[in-house]
Formats: C-alpha cells, sequence, structure tokens
C-alpha cells in the first residue's frame, strides 16, 4: 500500500505544480489591457504615458504599477510587493475587496501599505503592523534597501480564486524615496469600454503606435493574453515535470498491479478450500475484486492527502514563482477513477484463474 500512496502522492504533485504553471483565473471579462516596455518587462516606462493613453476612445480608466523585488527579513522570504497609483488601481482592479474604514487609512497616507489576506496570514502580519521590506532592486536616497510599513488595509477577495498574495504600496510615496528611477512606472493597466476582443487588440494597437519610434516603446495586450505570455515561460517546466512524473507513477502501478496480481495467485488454495466449503466462486471473485478495489483506492487517497501537504509546502517556500499550488478537483477524481480501474484490473487474472481450474488441481499443487 505504501507504494501506490507514494505513486499518487506524485502523480497529486505533479498535477498541482502543473496547475501552478500552466493555470490562471479566467480574465476574459475584466476589459483590462497591459501595457509594458517593448524589450523587456524589468524596463520602465515615463508616467506621463498614462496621461496620453487616457486620452484614446474606449479608454475609460488607466492606472500604473511597479515592481518593487521585496523580501521581508530574509531574501528565502520573498514578498510580492507593487508600488502603485493606489485610488486608480483600486478601482480598476475592484476584485479587491477593502472595507471602507480601512481604504480610506491606506488611500489618505502614502506612507502605508495594504496587504491581501493570503499574505498576511501567511507572515503573521495584523492591521496597525509596521513591517521593513528590502529590495532587491532598488534603493532610497539614504542608500539603503529597506522601506518601512504600517500595515492600513487587510483587503479580502471577492472569490477564491482572486489573488491576495500581494503588499500594495503607494507609488507617490516610493517614488519621493527611491534614489533612482523617478516619475518612471513598470506597466500601466488600461480599463476600456469594448468587452469585445478586437475591438480591445484595436486599442492596444492604438496605444502602440502612440509611443513608437520613442526612446520606450511598448507592448500592450489583453490582461488575459498578458497572464497567459507571463505563464508561457514556466508552462513548458510544468508539462515536462508532469510527463516525467506520470512514468514514475506508471511504473509503480505496474508493480502495484503485479504484486497484487501475485499475492492473489499465492492464495489460490485458499480459494479452493472455501470452494469445498460451499463458497461459490462469483462470491468469491467478488471478494478478490473487493479486496483489490480497496487495497488501490486506500493507498490512492492516503497518496492524494499527502500531495495535498506537500503542495501547501510548496505554496509557503516558492511563493512568489507558483503562488497558487493547489490540486484540481476534475484531475483528482481522474486519479481516483485511476485507482480504481487498477484495483480491478490487477484482480482480472487471479478472477480468471479461479474460474478455470478446476479444485482438484489446485489443491494438488504445492
Amino acid at each position: 500500500m505504501m507504494t501506490i500512496s507514494f505513486a499518487f502522492a506524485i502523480f497529486g504533485l505533479a498535477d498541482a505544480i502543473d496547475n501552478a504553471f500552466s493555470g490562471g483565473r479566467d480574465l476574459s471579462q475584466t476589459k483590462r489591457l497591459i501595457t509594458n516596455h517593448k524589450v523587456s518587462m524589468t524596463n520602465t516606462m515615463p508616467i506621463h504615458y498614462g496621461d496620453q493613453i487616457a486620452q484614446l476612445d474606449g479608454v475609460t480608466m488607466v492606472t500604473h504599477a511597479t515592481w518593487y523585488g521585496g523580501y521581508y527579513q530574509d531574501e528565502r522570504n520573498p514578498v510580492t510587493v507593487f508600488a502603485v497609483d493606489a485610488q486608480k488601481y483600486i478601482e480598476i482592479f475592484d476584485e479587491l475587496v477593502f472595507a471602507d474604514e480601512q481604504k480610506s487609512a491606506f488611500l489618505s497616507n502614502i506612507s502605508g501599505a495594504a496587504v491581501g489576506r493570503a499574505m498576511a496570514d501567511q507572515q503573521g502580519w495584523q492591521l496597525g503592523d509596521r513591517v521593513q521590506i528590502h529590495s532587491n532592486i532598488w534603493r532610497t536616497k539614504h542608500d539603503t534597501n529597506v522601506w518601512d510599513f504600517e500595515i492600513l488595509a487587510i483587503f479580502e477577495g471577492e472569490d477564491t480564486n482572486t489573488e491576495t498574495n500581494l503588499f500594495l504600496i503607494h507609488h507617490d510615496g516610493f517614488d519621493e524615496t527611491r534614489s533612482y528611477g523617478n516619475y518612471s512606472a513598470g506597466w500601466f493597466s488600461i480599463k476600456v469600454e469594448p468587452s469585445d476582443t478586437k475591438e480591445q487588440l484595436a486599442i492596444a494597437a492604438e496605444i502602440d503606435a502612440l509611443f513608437a519610434n520613442s526612446e520606450s516603446e511598448t507592448k500592450t495586450a489583453t490582461e488575459q493574453s498578458f497572464l497567459e505570455s507571463f505563464s508561457n515561460q514556466y508552462a513548458d517546466i510544468g508539462l515536462v515535470l508532469k510527463m516525467v512524473m506520470g512514468t514514475v507513477v506508471a511504473t509503480l502501478l505496474i508493480v502495484c498491479a503485479s504484486t497484487i496480481t501475485q499475492s492473489a495467485r499465492e492464495r489460490q488454495r485458499d480459494f479452493a478450500v472455501l470452494q469445498t466449503m460451499g463458497f461459490r466462486v462469483p462470491w468469491i471473485s467478488t471478494w478478490i475484486a473487493l479486496e483489490s478495489f480497496f487495497t488501490v483506492l486506500i493507498g490512492a487517497v492516503l497518496g492524494i492527502v499527502m500531495a495535498m501537504l506537500f503542495a501547501g509546502r510548496l505554496k509557503v517556500v516558492f511563493t512568489e514563482l507558483i503562488p497558487e499550488v493547489t490540486i484540481g478537483f476534475g484531475d483528482l477524481a481522474f486519479g481516483l477513477m485511476i485507482s480504481a480501474g487498477v484495483g480491478l484490473l490487477a484482480a482480472i487474472l487471479p478472477m480468471f484463474e479461479l474460474s478455470n481450474t478446476p479444485i482438484v488441481k489446485t489443491l494438488s499443487r504445492r
């Protein structure tokens, strides 16, 4: 049973990692575009680009954000920090749910921070805490890489798919204190009127045309396309890992099925004795099938529980790279179906031999 549990622990963990690399929230209806630097996502653009974008037809609101590159206390404890145009950012990303008082407190203090529920729970932070966040990119005008923030708001997500593993700070306060890169932003988030993808892409083309041949040319895409492009950088890793682990799981299941089959065959004499006592072949065959079925099923359940525990640990350790390490319900059901199939298949040969081998011949075996 331990081998079966190990096999399904690998299966579940592979699925969780693959979901983390390739999965994501459906953002096809958010009516948002993302504009970043054409050369690289790490390059910044002048903040005044936002004012020009806002003048285009079909654009209803523009906000900007900058990657902070943060960690808390230790570099092995990264935190996702965005320096944002707070008022507009919260309006555009309305899936982030704030209590009114906390929202007002955050918006009125450019030295404060708003933290997502997932991050607050993970780090053990509470409202009113002061935390020092290091940056591996930026430095202050006092030549340090540490900023001090008071947590003025802890926001929730509108549903379980909303990412709340975030730490939001005011771009104005950040810009005042950083030693370089002032008046620039990492990307622009643009809310548009059209819900039709073709119309959104037409607006995206207009945005890029605005800054063609400038020092900071842009690349604009729908938010869904942007996130898919970003996750595709890692998707192949998840796929390869899943293929390798799938091969290991298949091998282990074959070994398990062979072991279960051999165990049942070694008890053919016992089954023959049961027949002499009046137990019929269909009853004994059902017993063999159920024993095999539940042996594999229980092992599979234990393995998937192990995978869920491992996945939770991965989420803590690699929170910035793969923040949502979860096992999909559909894949969980598929895994249990595989276990049921393996259990029943392993019982076929012993059941066949039981029904086709005379009792006398079975009892004469040594």
